[in-house]
């Protein structure tokens, strides 16, 4: 990893605080912003209030995400007059004298890519010291605070251009990271324990390395063959690997033969559908059918019959009719996702949507988002009855005094009773008998 450091820089202490809104590309970003700040003597805490620099890395995919973000900058001001308040992440295309009109508390923005240049613009050192510049963000040294989760940017930037999407616009085009840069981030995190690798893109399956133009699959195969010792040297320490979020039309057969052939690769997959109408997906930008995107579910249930599938879906997208909706729920009916993240369209400035007029009222919206999520609700609960008497591994996340929370293998949120003075930590699996279900979780006992 690169890391941030000229003979120029005076350190000194400073304190700074991180809020972070939407997707886990915006954790890993957060965590290389950390990264610049530590590394001039600054220390990290929760509390903005007390903090000498609060940077927000916000989310711009819908209009509660950047509502959010302004009423948390209006709070931070008024309970700390005294902080220097920062901005990056996809709020930054509306630019920056937009963005302090809109916020006058605003002291700074920046786009994550300049995220190297934070000791001058936070005035943590002379306008006559400079930093050397970094190949890309990526190279920066990642500041982690969890000992699970270890996130791997793989490429930033899409080139889909999906009609409602504002990335394009916020991230810019895409460009891949270095394979060979990738899979040494993956060694060195998995050597320092890490039990959960996460690739990360916004379109993670378009993937293609500029050196040697190795593709996505080829990458997960080169990742999975990453040996780790164990606590006897003489075992294979264990460790899971994930990815998000790949695009339908770019899941290959050769992707999907993975989820086979992978000893490391947990059988999940976020496969956004959007819609379940082919009217409507076109009107999206999507390039694929309702169909097309049935024969990629098939696929993968066929080559791993455990995977879970989970899935993006925007309701009430200009001109969205009652019969299009319709189609949507019979598409969860037929595909029965194991959970789903509903959104209600909300008109994102610059994008190609924002021309069409959105003629779906706000009080429709709300009705199919309950009706699609009552719809998720019914299959969530019954997937989760059927884990009732099984015995699980789960990746511990979380830890309370008498229990333990966590992820399986498919990624359902589980917790599990242990009895007091368990010695149980974070990062660490065990094994869990599961004896009751609700409708987005299950709880039960570890035995192991």
């Amino acid at each position: 990893m690169f890391t941030l450091t000229t003979d120029f820089f005076v350190m000194r202490q400073f304190i700074f605080a991180l809020q972070i809104y939407g997707c886990q590309m915006n954790i890993a970003d957060a965590q290389r912003v950390a990264g610049v700040l530590t590394s001039l003597g600054g220390k990290k805490i929760n509390d903005e209030n007390k903090a000498n620099i609060v940077i927000l890395v916000t989310c711009s995919v819908r209009q509660k995400g950047e509502e959010r973000v302004r009423g948390k900058i209006r709070d931070i001001r008024r309970n700390n007059q005294k902080a220097k308040i920062g901005l990056t992440g996809c709020m930054i295309h509306h630019g920056e004298e937009k963005l302090k009109k809109m916020m006058p508390e605003l002291d700074f923005v920046f786009r994550i890519d300049d995220c190297w240049k934070l000791p001058e613009i936070c005035g943590l050192v002379s306008s006559r010291e400079t930093a050397k510049k970094p190949e890309n963000y990526f190279s920066l040294a990642p500041e982690i605070d969890s000992p699970v989760h270890a996130y791997v940017p793989i490429m930033n930037g899409c080139n889909n251009f999906c009609s409602y999407c504002i990335v394009p616009y916020a991230r810019g085009r895409e460009w891949s990271q270095s394979a060979k840069k990738i899979i040494a981030d993956a060694q060195n995190l998995l050597n320092a324990g890490y039990p959960e690798i996460f690739l990360l893109g916004q379109n993670v399956n378009s993937y293609q390395c500029p050196e040697t133009g190795m593709r996505f699959s080829e990458l997960l195969r080169n990742i999975d063959a990453i040996k780790v010792s164990g606590k006897n040297k003489k075992d294979e320490k264990k460790w899971w690997l994930r990815f998000i979020s790949p695009h339908p039309k770019d899941l290959s057969s050769d992707l999907i033969q993975c989820f086979h052939d992978l000893k490391h690769l947990t059988p999940w997959m976020h496969l956004p559908i959007q819609a379940g109408s082919d009217r409507i997906i076109q009107a999206m930008n999507r390039h694929y059918t309702v169909e097309e995107f049935a024969q990629l579910v098939h696929k993968l249930r066929e080559i791993r019959p455990d995977i879970a599938i989970s899935t993006d879906v925007i309701v009430g997208f200009p001109g969205e009719t009652e019969e299009d909706f319709l189609k949507t729920l019979d598409a969860w009916k037929r595909f029965e996702f194991d959970f789903s993240f509903i959104s209600q369209y909300s008109t994102r400035p610059g994008t190609a949507a924002a021309k069409i007029k959105d003629d779906v009222s706000t009080a429709e919206k709300k009705k199919r988002w309950t009706r699609l999520n009552d719809v998720q609700r019914e299959i969530s609960t019954k997937k989760l009855a059927e884990l009732v008497g099984k015995e699980m591994e789960v990746l511990v996340e979380k830890v309370g005094e008498n229990y333990v929370q966590g992820r399986t293998l498919q990624m359902q949120n589980v917790k599990l009773m242990t009895g007091k003075g368990h010695n149980i930590l974070e990062g660490e699996f065990v094994r869990g008998r599961i004896n009751k279900s609700r409708h987005w979780s299950a709880s039960g006992e570890v035995i192991e």
